[in-house]
């Protein structure tokens, strides 16, 4: 799928995210598993979900959201607590 600022201003996009995506690629970009991880800090990739995948699509991504956000939430603590020992 080809995201472009069209696009999320049609599903009503807030303009910030517009405004960003335009910024790193003007003439729109392939969505891929690699972009998500490697943007994952500067998009709302759920957003993105929730208003482009196909109705299958979506339930497969929030099969696997749920096991994701543990595993985050898991790994998240001990990371805090190793930074604050450096800081």
């Amino acid at each position: 799928m080809i995201l472009t600022a069209d696009a999320l201003r049609a599903v009503n996009a807030c303009e910030e995210q517009v405004q960003h995506l335009v910024q790193l690629f003007p003439d729109g970009v392939e969505v891929t598993p690699e972009l998500c991880a490697q943007h994952a800090q500067e998009f709302d990739w759920g957003f993105a979900a929730r208003n482009f995948l196909s109705p299958t699509a979506y339930a497969e991504y929030k099969k696997m959201e749920g096991p994701a956000w543990a595993e985050y939430k898991k790994m998240e603590g001990p990371a805090l607590a190793e930074c604050n020992k450096v800081l």
